[in-house]
C-alpha cells in the first residue's frame, strides 16, 4: 500500500499555478492576488513588496514613506550596539559570514533593545487602548498614576520602551518622532506613548526609546507586534552585514572592544 505523499500548504499570502510540464515549478506566484514575477518585479520597490507580504496591498503613497523611515531609522544601532558586537566578534572569530549574521542577530531578538523589546512596547500600548479608551476618548490618560502604570506593565523593574542610551536621552528617538510629526505620519499610538513619557521621566529619569518610537509608528501603519519583533530585526541586519564584513581579515587580537555602556558616549574618529 502506497502512502500519499501530496502535502497542501495553506497560506493567504502565497499562491502558485504549476507549469504544465514540470508539477513543481510555478508558471505564476502570485503575492496577495498580484503577479510577483510578471507584474510586480521590475515595477516596485523592495520596501513596497515587504509591506504588500504583511498587509495585503501595496501601500499607498503616504503609507511607504511611512514605513520606509523606519526602516531607515532603525538599519544601524552602531557598533556598540549587543547585537553588533556579537556578529563582529563571530567575524573576527573566523566564523563565517551566515554564522556571523545569524550569531548577531540571535542578540537582536533580545529583551534589552530587540526584537522582544519592540514587540512588549506594542503590546503595552494595544493593551493600555483596549483598557482605557474612555480616558483617551477625553485626553485624561495622563491622569493615570505612574505606580499604576508601572504596577501594569513593569517588566524587571522597566516600563517597556524606556530608558537611557549610553546614559543620556535617546536622540535618535528624538529626531525620529520629529521627522514623523514634521511628515504628518505621528498617529495615535505614538502620541500615547510620547504621553507616557509625561509619567516615566519625573519618576525614573528615562525618556523614550528609538525601538519604541519605532514600535509605535509600526502599529499607527497596522503592523503586529509578532510581525514587527521580526522586521526590527531584519532592518537592523542590513547594517550588522556591513560591520561583519569590514572585520574579515583581522587578527584575533583584533576583537570589538567592550566599552562601558553607561560611560563611553563618543564613537572615536578614525
Amino acid at each position: 500500500m502506497s502512502k500519499d505523499l501530496s502535502r497542501t500548504i495553506s497560506t493567504s499570502i502565497w499562491q502558485e499555478t504549476p507549469a504544465a510540464d514540470n508539477p513543481f515549478f510555478p508558471e505564476k506566484s502570485f503575492c496577495h492576488g498580484y503577479d510577483f514575477y510578471n507584474v510586480l518585479l521590475g515595477r516596485h520597490s523592495f520596501p513596497e513588496l515587504v509591506f504588500l507580504h504583511f498587509q495585503g496591498e501595496l501601500p499607498r503613497p503616504r503609507e511607504l514613506e511611512h514605513f520606509n523611515l523606519l526602516l531607515t531609522a532603525t538599519m544601524n544601532s552602531g557598533p556598540r550596539s549587543l547585537e553588533n558586537l556579537a556578529g563582529m566578534t563571530a567575524a573576527v572569530g573566523g566564523a563565517p559570514t551566515g554564522s556571523a549574521l545569524v550569531s548577531g542577530m540571535c542578540a537582536s531578538s533580545g529583551v534589552l533593545e530587540g526584537g522582544a523589546a519592540v514587540q512588549a512596547v506594542m503590546e503595552m500600548l494595544q493593551d493600555l487602548r483596549g483598557r482605557h479608551q474612555g480616558l483617551l476618548r477625553k485626553g485624561l490618560l495622563l491622569k493615570m498614576s505612574y505606580s499604576r502604570l508601572a504596577a501594569g506593565y513593569e517588566i524587571d523593574g522597566k516600563i517597556p520602551g524606556f530608558g537611557t542610551l549610553f546614559g543620556a536621552r535617546d536622540k535618535h528617538a528624538v529626531r525620529l518622532a520629529f521627522l514623523l510629526e514634521e511628515k504628518g505620519l505621528a498617529g495615535p499610538n505614538l502620541r500615547l506613548l510620547l504621553k507616557l513619557e509625561r509619567l516615566v521621566v519625573p519618576k525614573r529619569n528615562e525618556w523614550v526609546r528609538l525601538y519604541a518610537i519605532a514600535g509605535a509608528s509600526y502599529l499607527d501603519l497596522g503592523f503586529s507586534p509578532c510581525a514587527v519583533h521580526g522586521l526590527a530585526m531584519l532592518a537592523g541586519g542590513f547594517g550588522m552585514l556591513a560591520f561583519i564584513e569590514e572585520r574579515y581579515g583581522q587578527k584575533w587580537n583584533e576583537y570589538p572592544t567592550w566599552f562601558d555602556h553607561g560611560k563611553y558616549l563618543l564613537e572615536e574618529a578614525k
